[in-house]
């Protein structure tokens, strides 16, 4: 589990901006897992194995936060699906 916090520099943060950094933070951290030099293996069975996208979930809240996540995630090149996207809150 991965948990992202932001800070400012004194003046108030936006929301947008605030997921807008958080969806960046995310990307960056996939993309160092995924990475074939990141050190972290799964088992798999008998098995060691790296991180595979598919082995990584992101929870959200609403369909927005999903919607914008999936565009940031398309932007970094890391491929993503949606689970039950009508249904799933």
């Amino acid at each position: 589990m991965v948990i992202f916090g932001l800070e400012t520099t004194g003046k108030s943060l936006k929301a947008d901006d605030a997921r807008a950094a958080v969806a960046a933070a995310m990307v960056a951290e996939l993309h160092a897992l995924l990475a074939d030099d990141c050190p972290l293996r799964l088992r798999d069975g008998e098995q060691k194995r790296r991180v595979r996208a598919r082995d990584v979930f992101i929870l959200t809240f609403t369909n927005h936060d999903s919607q914008t996540i999936g565009r940031a995630l398309a932007e970094g090149r890391i491929p993503h699906a949606f689970y039950k996207q009508d249904k799933l809150f």
